[in-house]
């Protein structure tokens, strides 16, 4: 039974629960609309916020439409929800906690959109809302693929090279945004990128053509491919670093301790000689799930070593 103020003191229910609830739920797309602030493409507005408190804006637009826009939170952490003009969710952004956070949605029914702007958790303080640009979902391809990657080609962001491969042949590529922030460098199609634990899934590949090939096994020892590393007293098969139960400590969690920066400055063989000044296993093999850049090192090593090639 619904319970507030509608029937309070009534000696009769004035209408139904379902119907007190249509009422409310058909005027919330109007009333939000009506109090919400007019928003336009290329305008710029700022806004204070309150713990637990919102500020609503308006965009009208055309069906079949693509919005870019960005929140810059200079002072607190925003959320932005976008609702239709049925007051349906269309989408919900919250990315990094301050400076710029940039997103995109698109329209299917004309008419006005709100974006509900509120503090993440129970913060306050100063934000500012602007629509980028406001144009027709692209239909073609290229156009498509500018639109989807357009939130990392703005000054300032750190930017992406995006390929589309078909039949192993590469028909587009194209580069976003910047390649170094402190040099103001853009990114090119031939901008040396380190693509990180992407790696990792060639590794584990290569480990199965390998065994494929019977030249290792999965169960094998590592020490049986690099033989340098201590006896732990209990085996560390080629299984166990894949499924990041290995044991070994985390190269990357303690380096920092060094003063040493940057994942690409450590070689293979310095990891096999940081693994040898490891007085014990952190966990017995196979028993604990730790994502694990030391074992995959460690794996390359083996596959290179197995494979005669670099």
């Amino acid at each position: 039974m619904f319970r507030g103020p509608f029937l309070a003191g009534a000696a009769r229910p004035l209408v139904t629960t379902a119907g007190i609830l249509l009422a409310v739920v058909a005027a919330m797309p109007a009333a939000a609309q009506q109090q919400a602030r007019p928003l336009t493409a290329g305008e710029s507005v700022s806004g204070s916020l309150e713990a637990g408190g919102s500020q609503d804006y308006v965009v009208d637009l055309d069906a079949d439409r693509w919005v870019l826009a960005r929140a810059d939170q200079s002072t607190v952490d925003v959320v932005v929800t976008v609702l239709d003009p049925a007051g349906e969710e269309v989408g919900r952004f919250d990315g990094s906690p301050r400076g710029p956070d940039v997103f995109t949605f698109e329209t299917e029914a004309a008419g006005g959109y709100v974006l509900r702007v509120t503090p993440f958790e129970e913060g306050e303080g100063d934000y500012a809302l602007e629509l980028l640009r406001v144009e027709e979902i692209a239909d073609d391809p290229e156009d498509r693929v500018d639109q989807i990657m357009a939130p990392w080609d703005l000054p300032g962001t750190p930017g992406v090279v995006a390929t589309v491969v078909e039949g192993g042949e590469p028909r587009f590529t194209r580069a976003y945004g910047m390649a170094d922030l402190a040099w103001d460098l853009p990114f090119t199609a031939e901008t040396p990128s380190n693509i990180g634990s992407v790696t990792k899934h060639f590794t584990a590949m290569a480990l199965l053509l390998l065994e494929q090939d019977g030249k290792l096994s999965l169960q094998d020892d590592v020490r049986e491919h690099i033989p340098e590393l201590p006896d732990f007293g209990t085996p560390v098969t080629l299984k166990h670093l894949l499924n990041h139960t290995g044991g070994y400590r985390e190269i990357y969690n303690f380096l920092p301790f060094t003063g040493r920066q940057g994942e690409d400055l450590i070689r293979r063989d310095e990891a096999v000689r940081i693994v040898q000044r490891q007085p014990e296993l952190q966990a017995e093999p196979g028993t604990e799930f730790n994502y694990n850049n030391t074992g995959y090192i460690l794996l390359a090593t083996v596959v290179e070593r197995v494979s005669g090639m670099s």
